[in-house]
């Protein structure tokens, strides 16, 4: 069975099957060039098209000169003079080779990273991605940056730096106080928070400006409320401040007014006995119990007197005078009377130490500014020129014992060495508030 021995439908159904097969073997052609497939692929690809091409020419000029057979050619002739089954067999041996060629496609875009892959990658995700030029040409937006610029502007991504002239002059801008935040913007927009930060990046020796934008609604929001809890301990610090300034008060008042208590009957004592002693006759009065009672009166008072007054450093000064102990202060004492106060026990006892273990005769006094992790602190050196103790290790005991206390109770440190020569050593808070800190810490 040949072609003209079909109907006119046979012919014109087989006709289109044959410009189907060309136009299937065309796309697949196409689609191995497009997914840049080995060149073997390519070739058999485009052997199968020409086969299907020439086997469809074939059958145009059959159907165009099938009244006169002289015109119709070689191609004619091989396609007339071929039986319809062997036809029928090519054309299934074609249609199985695209069968064959579409899985192999398939299989290698499964392993494949295509452009369209890539895009896909960029929509899926949550932050939004800008590639650009650096005059500002896009190269990749995803799907969640046009849609900011969207909210911004109300139209799509065209120019990477007007974008970022939006983000950087935008009136819902958040404020944000990291260091070097001249590339980094937090704003708000669809119903979300953004932190959008812009690098500039080297792709083959070209720069490419890429800006980032990352939803931090929840650490945004976090934030507000650590803002919030630490303005609510900040009120409840001041409050435990204002309470311990007024129980120290109160404590000192109740103090003064137990030494008074206790002068009042010391003098109410002594003046009954000195009445007492007037009362009585010459022979029979006890000259020497009076003046017991006297001495221990003036001792109370000088007792109180003593622990009641302030001693500044004109007073130690004073005393290293008197002990023949010179003081060289380098350094300038602070303002704060409470770490001045801490630096006046501290000298008034290694002025005792000097004195009485190293028959020292200078006193030296370091005071300077250091910081240690961003905060300043004053440190405090002491040393002298007297015999160095035997060992490194210094047990502390009274006076170094107190002092320790005394500075800890501060939130400072104290080390003491003995090695080359004594040295005692403290640092202290410039910042009065950072201690509070620290002590309520502590309790």
């Amino acid at each position: 069975m040949y072609y003209e021995m079909l109907s006119d439908m046979e012919q014109c159904l087989l006709c289109i099957v044959i410009m189907f097969l060309a136009f299937v073997t065309l796309h697949r052609m196409l689609q191995t060039i497009w997914f840049h497939m080995p060149v073997k692929y390519i070739l058999f690809s485009g052997c199968v098209f020409g086969i299907s091409l020439i086997y469809f020419e074939g059958a145009c000029v059959v159907i165009e000169h099938i009244s006169d057979p002289v015109k119709e050619g070689w191609m004619a002739r091989i396609f007339m003079n071929t039986p319809v089954p062997l036809q029928v067999l090519f054309i299934v041996i074609l249609l199985g080779t695209d069968i064959i060629f579409k899985r192999i496609i398939r299989r290698t875009r499964q392993h494949q990273l295509s452009y369209d892959c890539v895009k896909e990658c960029m929509d899926a995700l949550p932050e939004g991605i800008l590639f650009t030029y650096g005059n500002g040409t896009p190269i990749l937006v995803n799907e969640t940056m046009q849609r900011l610029n969207e909210a911004f502007t109300g139209n799509g991504i065209i120019n990477g730096n007007q974008f970022w002239d939006i983000v950087s002059q935008h009136p819902d801008r958040k404020e944000d106080k990291r260091p070097g935040k001249e590339n980094i913007f937090v704003v708000e927009a669809i119903d979300r928070i953004w932190d959008i930060q812009r690098q500039c990046i080297y792709v083959a020796q070209q720069p490419i400006t890429e800006i980032i934008a990352t939803d931090v609604t929840g650490l945004y929001n976090l934030h507000l409320e650590l803002n919030r809890r630490n303005a609510v301990l900040a009120d409840i610090n001041q409050r435990l401040q204002d309470f311990n300034q007024n129980v120290t008060a109160v404590t000192r008042e109740q103090e003064i007014l137990a030494a008074k208590i206790r002068v009042h009957n010391n003098l109410g004592k002594t003046l009954l006995a000195f009445r007492t002693y007037l009362a009585t006759s010459p022979v029979q009065r006890n000259r020497q119990e009076l003046l017991a009672i006297w001495h221990e009166t003036f001792h109370i008072l000088e007792k109180d007197v003593e622990h009641h007054h302030t001693i500044d450093m004109k007073d130690i000064y004073e005393t290293a005078h008197l002990l023949g102990v010179k003081i060289l202060l380098n350094g300038e004492l602070p303002v704060r009377t409470d770490i001045l106060s801490l630096i006046i026990t501290a000298t008034k006892e290694c002025l005792t130490n000097t004195v009485k273990h190293a028959k020292g005769t200078v006193l030296y006094l370091d005071i300077r500014t250091v910081t240690q992790h961003g905060i300043p602190y004053y440190q405090i050196q002491l040393q002298n020129n007297g015999t160095p103790p035997l060992t490194n290790d210094i047990t502390e005991h009274g006076g170094l014992r107190n002092l320790r206390r005394l500075i800890e109770a501060e939130g400072g440190t104290m080390l003491v060495t003995g090695k080359p020569r004594f040295q005692l050593t403290i640092l202290l808070r410039q910042n009065k508030e950072k201690m509070d800190e620290n002590k309520s810490n502590d309790c």
